[in-house]
């Protein structure tokens, strides 16, 4: 509960765009676990968040 209470500090005050690429990244590293197939790490998943917000 406290990781999660932590977690909702660090989102207040983040823009609709930045938390589309957020949920984007995280359902997409989500998923990746789930199938367990692709090789991701940390590094690229903040990557294509980033990128995604600088569209």
């Amino acid at each position: 509960m406290e990781k999660i209470e932590e977690l909702l500090k660090l989102l207040n005050g983040i823009s609709y765009k930045e938390w589309q690429a957020i949920e984007q990244g995280v359902n997409n590293e989500f998923k990746r676990l789930a199938n367990k197939n692709t090789l991701v790490v940390k590094e690229s998943v903040q990557k294509n968040i980033v990128l995604e917000l600088l569209v």
